[in-house]
Order: structure tokens, then sequence, then C-alpha cells
């Protein structure tokens, strides 16, 4: 488990692509991580609004889109019906974008077993982050490989006025989500350009990164 709270810099978009909704997961029970961290006084809870279009499309330049080209690395994707065809192998579903990358399956089965980890993790370290932040100084919270988005939409609840960007390479997120919640298809892996985040989270990556000393420097460059 890795975070950093140092400025980045973030990625840069991809050509615009047909807009589509993400698949919503079937509500299977998972365990629902619990944050022993305390909420900051004042703070509104957590809200979890229905967004249908939840996962940015990147389709625009100007500056005023939370999700525009300069924030979005090279091979950003929108999400298209080639994104969502996942490929299927000895009964398991796999990403369709970066065909690969990802030595795991993105089925509903892996998502479970993701919730429970995260769920674990959380219960025995006793917070979601052990960054020293400060809620009026973060702005920008980036959330590497999110995978059902869970601890991204944890987070929101802490930091209400702050955007929160999950990405990954596929669009399995909840649709439920806070309305300063943001998911992208990226691959963290390719060059970053473009604003910066003030906090970056990477956790439970191991075997998911080709190269950690790139990525790292992408990070702090």
């Amino acid at each position: 488990m890795a975070d950093s709270s140092k400025a980045p810099r973030s990625p840069t978009g991809s050509p615009p692509a047909e807009k589509t909704t993400s698949p919503e997961r079937s509500k299977t029970a998972s365990p629902k991580s619990k944050t022993a961290s305390p909420a900051t006084p004042g703070s509104p809870e957590a809200v979890a609004p229905q967004v249908d279009n939840n996962i940015e499309v990147d389709n625009t330049t100007g500056a005023a889109t939370i999700v525009t080209d300069d924030q979005l690395s090279a091979c950003t994707a929108s999400v298209t019906s080639s994104v969502l065809d996942y490929p299927t192998e000895h009964g398991r579903r796999y990403h369709a974008f970066r065909a690969g990358a990802y030595y795991g399956p993105n089925d509903e089965r892996e998502l479970d077993c993701l919730d429970f980890l995260s769920a674990l993790i959380v219960k025995t370290v006793g917070k979601l982050y052990y960054a020293p932040l400060e809620q009026d100084k973060t702005n920008r919270i980036l959330d590497i490989g999110t995978g059902t988005g869970i601890w991204a939409i944890e987070v929101a609840e802490f930091f209400p006025n702050a955007e929160i960007i999950g990405n990954d390479l596929g669009a399995t997120q909840e649709t439920w989500v806070p309305p300063n919640v943001k998911f992208e298809v990226d691959d963290v892996e390719s060059p970053w350009v473009g604003r910066s985040y003030d906090y970056i989270f990477c956790r439970s990556m191991a075997g998911a990164i080709a190269d950690w000393p790139k990525l790292v420097n992408n990070i702090f460059a």
C-alpha cells in the first residue's frame, strides 16, 4: 500500500468517443468497510445520489469542465462499446481496455473480493489513509486502480469540497456515488502531463504495475 501527498501532475486526454453508461454491478452482498477516522466537524454526511453518467467523457477542451484533455493521459478512453466488450476466458471476465495489462479478472466474483480486501485493510489499520491531509487544502484526490471505487466513495465523505477521481482499466465502479466523485478509464503507466493533484492514493496494486520506478517518477516529476 502506497500513497503520496505531494502535488504531482495529472494525465492528458485521448480523442473523444461515444458516451455510454457503465454497467451497474449486481447488488451482491459484500462487506463494506467502516473507517475509524473521525468525521470532520461540521462536514455533511456523505450522500449517495445516483449519477447516471459518472464516468466523465473527454469531449471538450474548455477549462470549465471537471475532466478535460489536459487532465487525462494520452491513453484515456471514454467509455465506448469496445471498452465494455469484456472478453471471457475459462468462465472469467477480463478487461478489454489495455487487455493483459492487469493480471486478474474483473467479474462480480473478483469485484466482491476487492471490496472484501478493502474492508479488511481499513479494519486492520483503522483508517482510510495515513497522509497528514488538511481538509481545506485538499482540493483534488486521485485513486489509482480504483477497482469498484469503494475507497474513492468513502474518502469523499471526509473531503466533501474536493474532487475525487478514481481511475482504472475498466468501468466496474458503482453508479451510486457522491456528487464530488468521478471515475475514468485510464492507464496510469502512460505519460502524465497537465494539472496536479493534492493527494494520490495507490493500494493493492502489486502485480498490476509493470514499471514502478517509472510510475513514481511520473507522479513526482
